[in-house]
């Protein structure tokens, strides 16, 4: 779950760079190649904003998307279906993601990905 660095983030580079210390730390333990380790990997992402105000915004989320598809990630989600519809300026709430956004964007998006 690569959300909570601290607040400010680019949440898409945030998350590609905690992905890639976790392949790293897999290819040690088991000894993989880097497919096999991105293949064995997920990403559960925070949709609109996390409670450090960090914005996983619907165009990070589709270059998350993008690049857990390039590298064939097994596992793509984000924190809460109940949270995936618009509420600009909401903040950090259970029934919104605090963002402008379309309803179910985030699992639009997501349901595009297919590892």
């Amino acid at each position: 779950m690569p959300f909570d660095f601290g607040g400010g983030a680019n949440m898409y580079n945030s998350t590609v760079s905690a992905s890639e210390g976790l392949k790293t730390m897999l290819k040690t333990a088991f000894g993989w190649n880097d497919d096999t380790a991105y293949r064995h990997m997920g990403i559960s992402g925070m949709n609109g904003l996390s409670d450090q105000q960090e914005l996983t915004s619907v165009a990070y989320w589709q270059q998350i998307r993008d690049w857990a598809q390039s590298h064939h990630l097994a596992r793509l989600a984000f924190w809460s279906v109940n949270r995936d519809r618009g509420c600009a300026g909401g903040g950090v709430v259970s029934n919104c993601s605090g963002i402008a956004q379309n309803n179910w964007q985030f699992t639009q998006i997501t349901a595009s990905f297919t590892g």
